[in-house]
């Protein structure tokens, strides 16, 4: 019986043990959350026999090319390493797992199957979250994340790979959406065979597609901030200290790339002020927390790590209504398409996730002006 549907237990064990000096008994822990790579806590089964250490397959139907992954985390591990030697302890950077060696071939992966794996060391008492707790994990997520911006800032564009092509290209997944809209259309009898519940969801991204194309303009004149962002800094791809709630680590860094700063920082306001997360079925209940706003915003302007420009302030309140529609239509194609993106767990899981998306995109548009105001507020009044 397979032990998942790639691979059998003993074919994770023997994953496993590649980046093991020693075939040690071990426990293999299914960890069930993110949405795209499958990844296993790998544990001894006698106490201390070795370091507990993640194991990861990379999903190549999404990421075409793994060993520009591998490449771009290696790179960027060394210049934080480095430059962790060369700066005071006021702004240390932030730290990410440690890529472990593969003890057979002495590369930093190890393939089975046509599939490809990878480890990371495991960082102890170290927890994520799908909705943050506590005022400062508020303020620790955001002045962690513009710790990240710092780092990253004199590392040379042009750097990192592109593993992901037309990643946040909204015009990109507008064009998609169309497609797979008009291929869902014409397999279900031109919408009659289609619920109005579902035909709702359409009419909704059909009649916004304008909130995705908001940034254009500004794009076209490079005015923005353009520097090395991490592309997904959504809540749950940050590890806090279980008990302190400081945050530890940043992870899951496969869409490191050259970007928009407030692409980063929007996406990660979407998250973080939907205080009932991505996964909520309460959708009455989805709204964008101002509070979480002026809070998380805040810790981001007076972190001393801020680098944005003013043409940046202005169109942030933009790009959170285009991060937002985003990934509601990113969703909403995976679910036409038959959900072959982003994992799910029970049918039209992928068209509720759209649904969060645009209820929250409703809720930023009917708080715009205050959106607006906190911004240039919190801006102008910085430390």
């Amino acid at each position: 019986m397979a032990y998942f549907k790639h691979h059998s237990k003993l074919e994770l064990e023997e994953l496993a043990y590649s980046f093991m000096p020693n075939k040690f008994k071990l426990i293999i822990q299914p960890i069930n959350s993110g949405l795209i790579n499958q990844t296993f806590l790998i544990v001894p089964l006698i106490l201390c026999e070795f370091k507990p250490f993640l194991l990861q397959r990379i999903n190549k139907e999404v990421f075409a090319k793994p060993r520009d992954i591998i490449s771009n985390y290696l790179f960027l591990q060394h210049q934080l390493i480095t430059k962790q030697q060369n700066v005071n302890r006021s702004k240390a950077t932030l730290k990410i797992p440690k890529l472990l060696i593969n003890q057979i071939n002495n590369k930093y992966y190890t393939e089975l199957k046509g599939n490809f794996w990878r480890a990371f060391e495991y960082i102890p008492n170290s927890i994520t979250y799908n909705s943050l707790p506590s005022d400062s994990s508020f303020d620790n997520l955001f002045r962690a994340l513009a710790n990240f911006h710092y780092s990253t800032t004199d590392i040379p564009l042009g750097k990192f790979k592109i593993t992901l092509p037309n990643f946040h290209n909204t015009s990109f997944y507008i064009a998609e959406y169309k497609k797979a809209l008009d291929i869902f259309i014409a397999n279900n009898d031109q919408r009659e065979g289609i619920p109005q519940s579902v035909n709702s969801i359409f009419s909704y991204a059909n009649d916004n597609i304008s909130e995705g194309l908001l940034l254009e303009e500004a794009k076209s004149k490079n005015i923005l901030s353009f520097n090395i962002i991490h592309g997904d800094p959504k809540v749950n791809n940050f590890l806090f200290e279980s008990t302190s709630n400081d945050v530890l680590a940043i992870i899951d860094l496969d869409t490191l790339q050259d970007g928009y700063l407030i692409y980063d920082i929007s996406d990660c306001l979407r998250s973080s002020c939907n205080l009932l997360g991505e996964e909520s079925k309460a959708l009455n209940d989805i709204r964008f927390d101002l509070t979480s706003f002026k809070l998380s915003l805040s810790s981001y302007f007076n972190s001393g790590f801020n680098t944005l420009n003013k043409s940046d302030i202005y169109f942030l309140p933009y790009c959170i209504r285009v991060i937002t529609y985003e990934l509601g239509i990113r969703f909403l194609t995976d679910y036409l398409l038959g959900d072959n993106y982003f994992k799910t767990s029970y049918k039209q899981h992928n068209l509720t996730r759209s649904k969060v998306q645009f209820k929250l995109l409703n809720s930023i548009k009917e708080n715009w002006n205050d959106i607006v105001d906190i911004t240039n507020n919190l801006y102008t009044s910085r430390i």
